[in-house]
């Protein structure tokens, strides 16, 4: 018997900070018109020193982060803000071959600016040699990604034009507002979404269009505690019956994930809510099969990872240590009326643990 958690809150309120200053925690299937967290007041964590917007601001997290998955290629990318540093990267897989490019930008850029709203803004860095410009439009029904990365005597040129086409109608999105310590927010959206559009490495060029392209789309903003870890997994596909089947799993420093969580299953559009999700893997080999599920008994996968891009930073006032493996995912996914076989599913799972 599947013990499915709390459905989707409702109704949807507009903004992710209330008219009270408090966030609206829960779980919703639209997105927020205003992602308002940049006006919450933190007190720094030193004696007699008051709440501030200013150092809320500082203390919060954002990034947009994108899958994309074809059969012949994979292509992922994110621009992350920490405020301590900006982070841009991106990593194409050559699913055909197995090959793997890397590029990233790390430092301080002024001109990094993650979207505020996801109704129209853009989030972007433009850097000599290193572009990556995302266009925010639900209002019109998706984003549109423009890449242009100069490479070198080892990695090609990578550019892409992309259209990631969001109709609410059809694709519910996860959006959440999650307590991550002391009433403080976290909020995500999350959803899969067809995808057109060109990606070239180097001279060969491929064609990305709805049927042979997916998009995983992950947008995050979040006041973390100092201490901050999650594991993640993400996947999608179609199945023999062409239905597009994606899914998210998390467990992270949300203390109880039975009543908030962000894990979910999308089935041809639909969203089903999840329970919580558990992670078995070695954590000095994360190259070793990982066993992925949930305590309702709604998914119990396989993932088999096939490489990894990760980092191990010491700065001594942060310290980060991450992992972003890539491979398959095999498994079943129990629904209310169907058992649905995942064979061979692309994606991601991550394990990340920091101070910052």
């Amino acid at each position: 018997m599947i013990a499915r958690i709390q459905e989707f809150d409702s109704p949807m309120p507009s903004r992710v900070i209330g008219q009270d200053g408090k966030p609206n925690f829960g779980r919703y299937c639209h997105p927020f018109l205003e992602v308002n967290l940049d006006t919450v007041a933190l007190a720094p964590p030193i004696p007699g020193f008051p709440k501030s917007v200013a150092y809320g601001r500082f203390r919060l997290k954002e990034w947009q982060h994108f899958a994309i998955i074809t059969p012949s290629i994979f292509i992922s990318f994110a621009l992350v803000d920490s405020k301590f540093a900006q982070l841009a990267w991106c990593q194409v897989i050559d699913r055909r071959t197995g090959r793997k490019l890397n590029y990233e930008r790390r430092g301080i850029y002024p001109g990094m600016h993650i979207a505020r709203e996801l109704s129209n803004d853009r989030s972007i860095l433009e850097l000599r040699n290193f572009s990556i410009v995302i266009d925010n439009h639900l209002g019109s029904g998706g984003h549109t990604i423009l890449v242009d990365i100069k490479g070198d005597s080892k990695q090609p040129n990578i550019r892409a034009q992309l259209r990631c086409e969001h109709d609410l109608s059809i694709i519910e999105p996860m959006v959440v507002v999650l307590p991550v310590s002391g009433g403080r927010a976290m909020y995500s959206h999350k959803v899969p979404l067809p995808v057109a559009g060109w990606l070239s490495v180097g001279e060969e060029e491929f064609a990305l269009s709805a049927g042979n392209g997916i998009a995983i789309v992950d947008i995050h903003k979040a006041h973390y505690p100092r201490h901050t870890w999650w594991h993640w997994a993400t996947c999608a596909g179609y199945d023999s019956h062409g239905r597009l089947l994606a899914l998210n799993l998390t467990h992270n420093v949300v203390e109880n994930d039975f009543e908030h969580n962000e894990n979910g299953f999308w089935e041809n559009g639909r969203l089903l809510p999840l329970g919580p999700a558990r992670f078995v893997f070695d954590a000095k080999d994360p190259l070793v099969p990982w066993r992925v599920h949930t305590l309702d008994g709604a998914v119990d996968l396989s993932f088999i990872p096939a490489g990894f891009r990760h980092e191990n930073v010491r700065t001594g006032f942060v310290n980060s240590k991450f992992h972003q493996c890539y491979g398959t995912y095999s498994g079943i996914v129990r629904t209310e009326h169907d058992v649905i076989q995942l064979e061979s599913f692309f994606g991601l799972a991550e394990i990340h643990d920091s101070k910052w």
